[in-house]
């Protein structure tokens, strides 16, 4: 079974966030880099995408949830978000969740 490891952050407003750490494993995202840095390749869900959508959308995107345990996207595009949320909404839904 599948299981999201996730960290527990609480911003100054006390409310609590839980971040989810292996969100690329998940979904499938494998990204190839030049030594420079720069994407060479790049997959989500086993499909590729283009090298510039993986470095605005992928690379820095976060992948969140609050205590209404709503999955949240953060630097990332709706191309990618609504599959990222398919994936990861359930797994939060039905507690298969690890804290690191």
């Amino acid at each position: 079974m599948e299981t999201l490891k996730v960290k527990e952050w609480t911003p100054q407003n006390g409310s609590k966030r839980y971040y989810v750490n292996n969100w690329k494993e998940l979904c499938g995202v494998r990204i190839q880099k030049h030594s420079s840095g720069n994407v060479s390749s790049a997959t989500f869900f086993g499909n590729e995408t283009s090298n510039r959508s993986a470095t605005r959308y992928l690379v820095n995107a976060k992948v969140w949830y609050g205590e209404d345990k709503k999955i949240i996207v953060d630097y990332s595009d709706e191309m990618f978000v609504r599959d990222i949320v398919e994936k990861i909404q359930p797994m939060v839904d039905a507690g298969a969740v690890e804290y690191i």
